[in-house]
């Protein structure tokens, strides 16, 4: 509008000097020109101006909102009151907590990563506004209350099915009630987190705390110094980080999650059940008979899901 109102008063300022009709045009590209290149400067530093406003303004909200939420969960019972009344937030529901991250191959910014948390918890089953702390550049911490029938299967297999852009991950806990649900879910998720976030990890783009597997891996990383020599005095050579030890050990694991299985374990595998009674039984032939089943079992899982940093490098 601005542009609109100085250019048609110079072109009448231009009308008024009488100059000849070459004159006049030139005069008037070279007025339009630099009105442009006037319009396209103070654009694009008017745009700077509050892009780095908005950027402070959220990082100041997320980290008061931020420390609100560490708060409650170092002292749940202390803090409750505090927190309801800073953030709005009510705790006598029940919660599912929720990590988002962007990882290196994402093109997205933390605000898009908000709006990408709020359109699929608005899928679950919600009963009222999700808490959402950014905690870092690149992760937020969610809290969303539930409605009863959002508590079940349908809840979780919705957010397995949640539409999520390249580069965005996530991980949940299970849904609790109250206070303690609230910490709990977190700490639940914080463990799905984790476990993503390891090395080679078998994970997909959504990490469930109730998945196979996780609970049990993320407990096993928290003491890695000594789940590494257990595993590997429970499988011996079975433990050595390389292909073909890998593909050993994926036929006893599977075996041992049917139920001792061969027909499930050849169906799962693509194998005939021959070859994958011969592959068990190399297996733990490789391990010896000195070891509990249970023991082989959760050697198995800890290798599946921490890799090298429990197998025995070549």
């Amino acid at each position: 509008m601005g542009q609109n109102l100085v250019q048609q008063r110079c072109y009448r300022l231009i009308a008024d000097q009488h100059l000849g009709a070459a004159e006049t045009v030139e005069l008037t590209e070279y007025v339009s020109t630099v009105l442009y290149r006037y319009i396209d400067w103070i654009t694009a530093a008017v745009f700077e101006v509050y892009e780095d406003e908005r950027r402070r303004w959220i990082g100041t909200q997320g980290t008061v909102l931020s420390s609100t939420v560490h708060n409650l969960l170092a002292a749940p019972e202390a803090g409750a009151a505090t927190f309801e009344r800073e953030t709005g937030y009510r705790l006598d529901r029940v919660h599912r907590a929720i990590i988002l991250w962007l990882t290196e191959r994402a093109s997205l910014e933390l605000a898009d990563l908000d709006r990408v948390a709020r359109r699929v918890f608005a899928g679950i089953g919600s009963a009222g506004p999700a808490l959402i702390a950014p905690v870092d550049a690149s992760t937020l911490w969610a809290w969303v209350p539930l409605a009863d029938r959002a508590r079940g299967t349908d809840a979780v297999a919705a957010l397995r099915t949640a539409s999520l852009p390249e580069g965005v991950r996530m991980a949940f806990g299970d849904a609790a009630p109250g206070t303690a649900g609230f910490c709990r879910s977190h700490e639940q998720s914080r463990a799905a987190f984790t476990v993503a976030h390891l090395p080679d990890s078998p994970t997909g783009q959504v990490t469930g705390f109730g998945d196979r597997g996780i609970a049990l891996a993320a407990m096993l990383e928290r003491d890695i110094e000594h789940t590494r020599p257990w595993v590997r005095e429970v499988l011996g050579d079975l433990a050595e980080d390389s292909p073909s030890a890998a593909s050993l050990r994926e036929t006893p694991a599977v075996f041992l999650a049917t139920g001792d299985s061969h027909v499930r374990t050849a169906e799962r595998l693509s194998l005939h059940r021959n070859s994958v009674k011969y592959r068990i039984d190399k297996a733990l032939a490789t391990v010896g008979p000195d070891h509990d089943r249970l023991d082989v079992g959760l050697a198995l899982t800890a290798c599946e899901f921490l890799g090298p940093m429990v197998l025995i490098a070549r």
